[in-house]
């Protein structure tokens, strides 16, 4: 384990690092990779929301490859709710794991992690906890080819990141 990764006790010095390791990836089109997929439990936070009750989520630890080379982290839920069956079924196709006009199926949860498919990434303002303003990394889900990106690698006038090794 690096020492930039270890676990801390209680008695152990703490200090400023200036530092956030997450960058917010520029708008536009991505390849991404599944890292990590965990079973988590949605809870509504508001009573305003539009689901009202808890229900089962993946959270996504993913990938993102662009046209410029950078790589980027970037986390995501998807919910498993009817109100949200457009999302889950376009991250479903996103990744292979669904075709248009499918019958209805149970997925195949394990083999989410190391999948990979297309996504647009776009920028939403919000208001943090602390009142100040603060700039989210919103993902749309696209079908395999849809995107410029897809169809550039397709023409063979890029490569794709993913068919390097990792």
């Amino acid at each position: 384990m690096s020492e930039e990764n270890k676990a801390m006790d209680w008695d152990s010095p703490v200090m400023d690092t200036n530092e956030s390791a997450y960058r917010i990836p520029p708008e536009g089109d991505y390849r991404y990779r599944v890292l990590e997929c965990k079973r988590a439990t949605f809870q509504p936070k508001n009573a305003g929301g539009k689901i009202k009750t808890s229900c089962p989520k993946a959270e996504l630890k993913l990938e993102l490859r662009g046209r410029d080379g950078e790589v980027y982290e970037q986390k995501a839920s998807v919910l498993l709710h009817e109100s949200c069956m457009g999302i889950l079924v376009s991250f479903l196709r996103s990744v292979g794991l669904r075709k248009h006009g499918d019958e209805a199926s149970v997925p195949d949860w394990g083999k989410v992690p190391g999948a990979y498919g297309p996504c647009t990434v776009k920028h939403r303002a919000y208001k943090k906890n602390d009142g100040t303003d603060g700039t989210q990394a919103d993902i749309t889900w696209k079908d395999p080819g849809s995107t410029a990106f897809d169809k550039d690698i397709a023409a063979g006038s890029m490569a794709d990141p993913f068919s390097a090794p990792f």
